[in-house]
């Protein structure tokens, strides 16, 4: 038992151990398998389909079931294999889209369960629907429609994708959907919509999903479903109304009456839905409305005045106007928007009313004001004119302008011209028949009658009558022609030449001779008046005597002749001329002048008995010559020792000369004090010269005459001590004084003294002291000179110090000891490593010590004292603090410095200091105060004690309800302290609003509703710090919840439904429509709108509530609208942008009444184009009436009631149509019938029209011309007026009407005639001009006024009589050369005949004559104005003017006005010529040289030889050709040394210059013998002549030995640097500060003694600017060896210097520089060879070329100006980096290298050592490149001349280098002439 009972449980435990429940596994999606909760099933599963596997686990079979029973309906499990399979299929639309679910698995023991939800996705299996169908809206026309045409809803059974909505519309462009994409949108207008072209619009409208199920649930389609959309278009006022039996034309008499109907206009409205009625006006003018006006409602035109006179017509017989008709605007439409701008529509019509004539004027006749002008005519009867006797036949009586008219027309307008009276028969008028109008010409007849001296005035009766109306009207006018006299006499001097005399000083008004002229004429034209024409602007006629007198200063040594042209003119205008010579008597009225303003001349030194040159005085007297007025004697008559000098006069020559010579000679210390020049060493004596000649009275003038005697230097200076001793303070500043030192000089004048150091002292002795001269050597001042004085370093010293003379002949030595005394001078000094940046915490302790410093001072006993300011504090934000001087204080303890703290830091406040740390030497004796200073960097480190501290400015803010994530605004809080203690986080606690945590700004959690949660919120935001421990602070911000507009109106129905009868009145009630909003305030009140269908504004709404009525002026008709569909709008928010809209639509049926009548389609039908010969039975017009009626209301019946009493017409009574009942041949013009049509109602209804009939005449005849002239040829003068009248033709037809009227015109382009359209007159259009036409044959055709019109011609022959209407005129730039010699008295030049100018005149009329009228020589020629003959008025200066011009005008005018002007053919006249005088030349000045003293320095061992120039002379003489020629020669030569003269006649020689005969070459001809160390000097006296005048200058020849002479050596050819030797010479005086010359250039003389000719050597001295002694020649090289002058140097290749002794040894300098050759040589070799074998094709020609041009480039490098490093070798081309001086030039910006000149793809660029070489090769070089033509201009122009790119504004030399080698490579040539263009755009310019 107890073994049983121990198995059982054993066994029990077993099974306790092994069993548990099923368990459901978790739904798998991938498998879709297991407990089914949250699987998901899609609606287009099959039945039968397995869907599911259930799976459980557990320890015995699993058996499956579905619990839940509404599951169970749709699917069954297989109980073992928990498989599910579909017995039904899904529809999520008509079941839960979710099931609850419960399954289980059960063993054999236990059940387990799942509970959960299944879900049944969609598929796409439900079609689109569009709600609210039929789609029929209507809407006006535009622009009258509303923009949104229909509200479309619609809607899908299935969700998402599947049951989304997207609109489309096909098959329409005027129409687009709002949002396509939403399933309640709207159709609005997108296009224009027209009415009249399509009134109903179809289109089709789908609405489609977007295909998917959920989850790719079912298949992927499309649905969508399709409706038609109909849009009925309501006509709306866009179109003008139409005319008809347009453009209007009638014919009324001028006699018409008032209310005399003219014309009926009708109009109808195109817009057939509206068919609006016409209001009809004129459109006015300022006239026509004064005679027509017209029925507004009819259109009918009718007269407004009584008797229209067509002759005072403002618009002539035929007056055009325009009538308008315009809709009239019913009340309803005139509410609409548009109006006024888009209608009302109106048009325009033309009427033309042609007046015809009645005969009830008479001719008139006028005087023309304006001849051109017949509208400034004044009615007269009595005309007044005259004309010269003699006159010509046919010739027209000037300024006589008649004009004569009859304002009527056709025949009423024909009249004939008559003259009479007794003289009628001298005269004659022209034309003779005139229609309408004429400009009357009255013409002579008899020219023999026309004799002043018989008959003085002549009387005619002009009669104008009427030849072809029964009045036979007429008018007469009296014209009275008086005669005018005529000059035919000229004027005739008694003698044509007269010769006169008179003084030159004869005064103003003096006699001089009477001329006389008779003229045989009777009254002003026998009046004889004298004018003085040219030549005598000194002398003035009396204008009736004849008498000359004087007017002006006359000067017989200016003018000695004078040639008057006098002029005798009598009243008419005849003149006459005769030649007047005056000669000038002389008298003595000059002084003697002197040629020079003042004289000078040099005696040798004191002691001298002569001039170092003969002293000449000239003068000149310019009175006549040979007689005593002129002759002079010179005399000395004051000055200085007068006494001592005498003058001799010569008179042979002209000028006089006087020769001036010493008595004895002067003794220098003898001379007065006064006259002593101690700066110069001179002494000058002044004289005064008199020059008086033999005249009576004498006349004389004088002259100053300066002598000047030369002092000599003969004694030392000598101090007063023989030596001096002197201390001073180390330290003392420059200038203080040290000692005196004194010297003294016997000289008289040389005694001035200077003071120096002797430069062979130590340096830092002369740079401690200096020396000053007071008071021109008074005495010498010792002082300090920089101040360096240390006794420490240096406590004694021993200084030499010279005493120089004024011209440095003396120098006296002495010797100064200095003694230094000491000072305490020695600064304290910090050490800069006790200065390192020094950090503070903000809470250190008051007077606690922060750092310590100790300064060091070289003094035996400093006091040091240490103190510090504040240079600068920042707070933390970097602005400058305040009150920063006491929060530190600086303490001195054992000469040492302590930093304490004063006051509480506060980093917030001031986080930065900046101190200046002062150390001071209390003890300092000199350079107080001795001071040190550092500076030293303070920052004050924070600690966290500050709170965040919000901005309380911003804390109330606002939001609108219903938004999420929305910006409320932002809290901002700031913590002063730093770093992570001032870094600030914000926080807040609420469920709507969140914070950001580092910006603090405030948005929306979630949305806000603000009905649920009030207006307010009130949010408390905290804001913390990051410090240890953080501090926090809080605020409370208010936020308003703002409404939004989130609910619309909301309608009780959506159609509502009313009737109303079309007779309704006004107001009537309609219906009511009602919608509610829930929103609250202005967001909740709802307007109320019609927004479609009442386009004709028939009802009318209220907006508040709602109520629709009849609207005010409304008519209604269920004609034409039978029912109304109206869209209301309710819309929310009134007054807001945004608001919420509903729409209802109402639905109104109008019952009907009977009420139209029938209507014509025109009130007035008008038919005008019916001829007179039209058939019986022919169709004139068809008429149309409509009734808007219906059935028999709407049958019409046509009949004529009025005008057809004659029967001419009948109408068709069911068709319209008006025929021809009979013949209308010649009879009435026009008929006017009254019609009727009459519907079939009861009673019926009728409407009458009026049809106006105008028969057309037919034309039969021809017109024929009545007056053809004969067959003499009409004449007419040239020049007259536009307007003149030649002719006038008449003609005649037989036709009535318009027919039988006639019109002229011509059948030639001309455009010079013009005939009178309905006169016939032929006049002149614009002036004829004979010298073009001589002749004209004009072709006249006359035509009839029919539409077809008849026409005639005929040919009249015009003459041109000719005139005198043209002026002489020269060809373009005509110019003439005459030839004159100087200096002659005024004559008449022999053959200087002035050209004559060409006439296009008649001869007869080609008479013409000449003036001068200005040019250089106005004043000095005058002009026989008829011969033409040149003749010369005063003396001729060839000096002065070698050339003059004179102005030549001719003229048809004997006395033009002859305004002075300048030659200038481009706006000169071509009256005008040019003569052109060139004056010859005789000897009549002096050669003048060109310096009264040339100085010139040759080498003392100079060699002889003609071929050596040493210096030149120059003279210039204003004479030119052999006259201008001089010969030089030396007329005196001495050698002076030591204040001696010695004759050195024969040692110089002088010759003429081959390439300037002005210039004399003066050489040395034979030895000087003058030794190395002379003193003295050359001087010549050198004489010039030009065979006729004599000049002397003098030179002065200085002599230079070796030791002042200085040799440069140069790689320049000697021809180079002669071109640039006048620069060379200003860049030396430049350095040397002294007077340069170049004594010699010639070819370099090598080692081998062999010369050198591509190198130079040049030798050149100087002159002290002061003294003018010579600089010595170590000087100069001293000088020229300054670095700093080395740019200058190399512009001219200086490579060495030396002077004539011995050259200095530069071998050290050239050796590193021939290193560098060397080296740049072997490099180049290296580079060359490289790239040989690269370019053979290139090499031979750079063997040929690289030598020269490497030479050439290198030459022109040198002359680069302004270059910073010398890294050039000396003759080559090579430079170092960075060192070529045009790369230089160009990285400064100071020129530009056009790189892209140089082509990148050239092999050369690699082995090019400078850019200069890349000029070697063309191909390589920017220069020589035309930009013009993007190519190489290697062709030469002229003379070998080559185009260059060149600026010469910005360029110079050493930029044309690369140009120059690239040419000489082309060309193979040493000189060439580039040009280059100068930017100015006119030719290019030589370089």
């Amino acid at each position: 038992m107890p073994h049983l009972l121990l198995k059982l449980l054993i066994t029990c435990i077993s099974f306790s151990k092994v069993y548990s429940a099923p368990t459901w596994q978790v739904h798998n999606s991938t498998t879709n398998s297991g407990n089914l909760v949250g699987a998901s099933f899609c609606e287009a599963s099959e039945v039968g389909e397995e869907i599911y596997t259930l799976v459980a686990t557990g320890s015995g079979t699993i058996r499956y079931s579905i619990v839940d029973p509404v599951f169970a309906a749709y699917v069954e499990v297989d109980e073992l294999s928990g498989k599910l399979t579909l017995k039904r299929k899904f529809d999520r639309e008509s079941a839960e889209v979710f099931f609850g679910v419960t399954v289980s698995a059960s063993d054999d023991v236990d059940t387990t369960t799942a509970d959960g939800r299944v879900t049944i996705k969609d598929a796409n299996d439900n079609d689109p629907f569009i709600e609210s169908l039929p789609y029929k809206p209507t809407t006006y026309e535009s622009p009258w429609n509303e923009k949104r045409l229909l509200n479309i809803v619609g809607s899908d059974a299935d969700n998402n994708d599947a049951g989304a909505s997207f609109w489309k519309i096909e098959d329409s462009s005027e129409f687009e959907i709002e949002n396509s994409n939403t399933p309640n949108t709207y159709i609005y207008v997108n296009g224009a919509l027209d009415y009249e072209t399509s009134p109903v619009i179809t289109f089709s409208l789908y609405l489609s999903d977007l295909g998917t199920g959920d989850g790719n649930c079912g298949p992927d389609v499309t649905r969508s479903t399709e409706t038609t959309v109909v849009v009925t278009l309501l006509d709306g006022p866009d179109q003008q109304p139409i005319f008809s039996g347009t453009p209007y034309s009638v014919y009324l008499e001028e006699s018409a009456m008032i209310g005399q109907s003219v014309k009926n206009v009708i109009a109808q409205d195109r817009d057939f839905g509206l068919n609006w009625k016409m209001d009809y006006s004129i459109i006015p003018d300022g006239y026509v409305e004064k005679i027509f006006e017209i029925d507004s409602s009819t259109g009918e035109i009718t007269v407004k005045v009584d008797n229209i006179d067509r002759e005072n017509s403002a618009q002539g017989n035929v007056i055009q106007f325009e009538v308008k008709a315009e809709e009239v605007v019913p009340l309803e439409w005139q509410s609409k928007s548009g109006y006024g701008s888009t209608f009302p529509m109106n048009n325009t019509a033309d009427v033309t009313v042609i007046i015809t004539d009645v005969n009830d004027n008479s001719p008139t006749f006028y005087e023309l004001v304006d001849s051109t002008n017949t509208t400034s005519k004044v009615k007269q009867n009595n005309f007044v004119a005259s004309i010269a006797e003699n006159t010509a036949a046919l010739v027209s009586v000037p300024e006589l302008f008649i004009y004569v008219q009859d304002t009527d027309e056709g025949s009423n307008a024909t009249f004939k011209m008559e003259i009479s009276g007794a003289e009628a028969n001298i005269f004659e008028v022209t034309p003779v028949d005139v229609y309408g109008e004429a400009t009357l010409t009255l013409r002579v007849k008899d020219s023999s009658a026309l004799d002043y001296e018989k008959v003085k005035s002549f009387t005619v009766i002009l009669t104008a009558t009427e030849n072809a109306t029964p009045e036979k009207r007429s008018a007469t006018a009296t014209v009275t022609i008086n005669l005018e006299d005529i000059n035919d006499v000229s004027p005739e001097f008694v003698e044509s030449t007269i010769s006169a005399s008179v003084a030159e000083n004869s005064e103003t008004g003096t006699f001089v001779t009477a001329v006389t002229a008779f003229d045989q004429d009777n009254g002003t034209y026998g009046e004889v008046t004298y004018f003085i024409v040219s030549g005598g602007d000194e002398f003035k006629i009396d204008s009736n005597s004849g008498n000359v007198t004087v007017n002006g200063t006359l000067d017989r040594e200016k003018i000695s002749s004078y040639y008057i042209t006098i002029q005798a003119r009598d009243g008419g205008g005849s003149f006459a001329t005769a030649a007047l010579q005056v000669e000038i008597n002389d008298v003595n009225d000059n002084s003697p002048s002197f040629q020079r303003s003042f004289y000078s001349g040099t005696l040798i030194q004191e002691n001298e008995a002569n001039f170092n040159a003969p002293l000449l005085i000239y003068a000149t007297d310019d009175d006549e010559k040979n007689t005593k007025n002129s002759k002079i004697e010179f005399s000395i008559i004051g000055g200085d020792y007068m006494d001592n000098f005498t003058i001799t006069t010569n008179n042979a020559d002209n000028p006089t000369e006087g020769d001036i010579t010493l008595k004895s000679p002067f003794d220098f210390e003898s001379l007065d004090p006064k006259l002593l020049d101690c700066n110069g060493g001179f002494a000058d004596i002044k004289l005064t010269v008199m020059a008086k000649d033999q005249g009576t009275p004498s006349l004389n003038s004088t002259v100053d005459v300066t002598i000047t005697l030369e002092n000599v230097n003969d004694n030392a200076p000598a101090f007063n001590q023989s030596s001096y001793t002197a201390s001073v303070k180390e330290g003392s500043t420059p200038g203080t004084e040290v000692v005196k030192v004194f010297a003294t000089d016997g000289d008289a004048c040389n005694n001035d003294i200077t003071y120096s150091i002797s430069s062979d002292l130590p340096v830092e002795f002369l740079s401690a002291f200096s020396i000053e001269t007071i008071n021109s050597g008074s005495f010498g001042l010792l002082t300090v000179r920089d101040g360096s004085l240390d006794r420490e370093t240096r406590d004694e010293y021993q200084i030499e110090v010279f005493a120089t003379d004024q011209q440095a002949v003396h120098t006296t030595p002495v010797n100064v000891t200095v003694t230094i005394l000491d000072v305490n001078d020695e600064f304290p000094e910090f050490d800069g490593n006790d200065f390192d940046p020094l950090n503070i915490p903000e809470d250190v302790e008051i007077d606690e010590t922060v750092w310590n410093v100790t300064a060091t001072d070289k003094d035996e006993s400093p006091n040091l004292n240490y103190t510090f300011s504040v240079v600068s504090c920042f707070t933390p934000e970097g602005s400058t603090g305040s009150d920063c001087e006491d929060w530190f204080r600086m303490e001195t303890f054992a000469q040492s410095g302590r930093l304490i703290v004063a006051k509480p830091l506060d980093r917030e406040a001031v986080e930065t200091f900046n101190l200046q740390i002062l150390v001071t030497d209390e003890n300092a004796e000199v350079r107080e105060p001795q001071t040190a200073s550092h500076d030293l960097s303070i920052t004050i480190t924070d600690v966290n004690d500050n709170p965040p501290e919000f901005d309380e400015s911003n804390l109330l803010m606002e939001v609108n309800e219903e938004e999420i994530g929305s910006v409320i605004g932002q809290v901002t809080a700031k913590d002063s302290d730093k770093g992570s203690n001032g870094v600030v986080k914000y926080s807040v606690m609420d469920e709507y609003i969140a914070i950001g945590a580092t910006t603090g700004q405030l948005t929306t959690e979630k949305e806000i509703d603000r009905e649920t949660n009030g207006n307010w919120m009130n949010v408390t935001v905290i804001a913390t710090d990051e410090g240890s421990p953080p501090l926090s602070s809080n605020v409370t911000v208010a936020i308003r919840i703002n409404d939004v507009n989130d609910n619309s109106p909301n309608f009780t129905k959506d159609t509502y439904d009313a009737v109303v009868s079309e007779s309704a009145t006004n107001g009537t009630f309609v219906v009511d429509v009602e919608a509610t909003d829930r929103d609250e305030g202005n967001n909740g009140q709802v307007r109320y709108s019609i927004i479609a269908g009442n386009e004709l504004s028939h009802f009318t709404i209220d907006e508040i509530t709602g109520e629709i009525t009849v609207a005010q002026n409304a008519e209604l008709d269920r004609e034409r609208w039978p029912n109304y569909d109206l869209t209301i709008r309710a819309q929310d928010a009134p007054g807001q942008s945004v608001s919420n809209i509903e729409f209802a639509t109402v639905n109104i049926n109008i019952t009907d009444v009977n009420d139209n009548p029938p209507e014509f389609t025109q009130q007035t039908y008008v038919v005008s184009n019916l001829r007179e010969d039209a058939s019986v039975g022919e169709l004139v017009v068809t008429v149309q009436a409509t009734d808007q009626d219906e059935e028999k209301n709407k049958e019409i019946t046509y009949s004529i009631v009025d005008g057809n009493d004659a029967g001419y017409f009948k109408i068709n009574p069911s068709s319209g149509e008006v025929l021809l009942e009979s013949s209308i041949a010649n009879k009435n013009a026009s008929y006017s019938l009254k019609l009727m049509a009459f519907d079939g109602g009861e009673p019926p209804l009728n409407s009458t029209a009026r049809l106006d009939i105008d028969v057309i005449d037919v034309n039969l005849n021809t017109p024929q011309f009545t007056n053809l002239p004969s067959s003499e040829e009409i004449s007419v003068y040239e020049n007259l007026p536009a307007g003149t009248f030649v002719f006038q033709v008449t003609a005649d037809d037989k036709d009535r009407g318009r027919n039988g009227e006639v019109f002229y015109s011509l059948a030639d382009q001309t455009s010079f005639f013009r005939i009178q359209a309905e006169g016939g007159n032929i006049t002149t259009f614009a002036a004829l001009d004979r010298e073009q036409n001589e002749k004209f044959e004009v072709t006249v055709v006359v035509t009839d006024g029919s539409a077809a019109p008849r026409s005639n011609s005929t040919i009249v022959t015009i003459v041109v009589l000719d005139v005198d209407d043209n002026q002489p005129s020269y060809e373009k730039n005509k110019e003439q050369t005459i030839t004159v010699v100087e200096e002659q008295k005024p004559f008449v030049i022999p053959g200087a005949i002035v050209d004559a100018a060409s006439d296009k005149d008649a001869p007869e009329n080609a008479v013409n004559y000449y003036f001068i009228s200005g040019g250089t020589g106005y004043d000095s020629f005058s002009l026989n104005s008829t011969t033409r003959q040149l003749s010369t008025t005063k003396l001729l200066d060839r000096e002065a003017s070698p050339e003059l011009d004179l102005v030549i005008m001719a003229s048809n005018e004997s006395a033009p006005n002859n305004p002075k002007v300048e030659w200038d053919p481009d706006t000169l006249s071509d009256a005008y010529m040019r003569v052109i005088i060139q004056v010859e030349d005789v000897n009549d000045s002096p050669p003048i040289f060109t310096k009264t003293l040339y100085e010139w320095d040759m080498p003392y061992d100079t060699q002889p030889s003609a071929d050596v120039t040493l210096t030149q002379v120059q003279v210039i003489d204003k004479d030119v050709g052999d006259n201008a020629k001089a010969s030089f020669t030396i007329v005196g030569a001495q050698f002076v040394e030591n204040d001696v003269g010695q004759n050195k006649d024969g040692t110089f020689g002088i010759a003429p210059s081959l390439s300037d005969p002005s210039i004399g070459n003066i050489f040395l001809a034979k030895a000087s013998g003058v030794s190395a160390d002379s003193n003295g000097y050359y001087q010549l006296t050198i004489q010039a002549t030009d065979g006729e005048f004599t000049e002397t200058t003098d030179v002065i020849i200085g002599i230079v030995n070796g030791d002042e002479t200085v040799l440069l050596y140069s790689s320049m050819t000697p021809e180079q640097f002669r071109a640039n030797e006048d620069q060379f010479i200003a860049d030396m005086e430049s350095i040397l500060d002294a007077k340069v010359y170049v004594d010699k250039v010639i070819p370099h003389t090598a080692d081998d003694t062999s010369l050198d000719a591509a190198q130079s050597d040049i030798y050149i001295h100087a002159k002290n600017n002061e003294t003018n002694e010579l600089v010595p020649a170590d000087t100069i090289i001293k000088e020229l060896e300054r670095q700093d002058n080395y740019p200058v140097l190399n512009e001219y290749q200086l490579v060495g210097t030396g002077n004539t002794g011995v050259v200095v040894d530069n071998t050290l300098k050239y050796f590193q520089a021939g290193l560098i050759i060397a080296c740049a040589a072997i490099l180049l070799v290296i580079i060359i060879f490289s790239i040989a074998i690269l370019c053979m094709r290139r090499s031979y020609n750079r063997k040929i070329n690289v030598s020269k041009a490497t030479e050439q480039a290198a030459q022109d490098m040198l002359r680069m100006k302004d270059v910073e490093k010398m890294g050039e070798v000396p003759n080559t081309n090579i430079f170092g980096e960075n060192e070529n001086p045009l790369y230089l030039e160009d990285q400064k910006g100071n020129f530009n290298l056009d790189m892209a000149g140089w082509p990148d793809n050239q092999e050369s660029r690699d082995d090019d050592d400078s850019l200069d070489d890349n000029a070697v090769d063309s191909h390589d070089s920017a220069i020589g490149f035309d930009a013009n033509d993007n190519g190489f201009a290697d062709q030469p122009l002229e003379d070998g001349q080559f185009p260059i790119d060149f600026d010469q504004d910005e360029g110079d030399h050493a930029k044309l280098s690369a140009a120059l080698n690239a040419a000489l490579k082309r060309r193979g040539e040493d000189n060439i002439n580039f040009l280059f263009d100068d930017g100015n755009g006119d030719d290019q310019t030589g370089f």
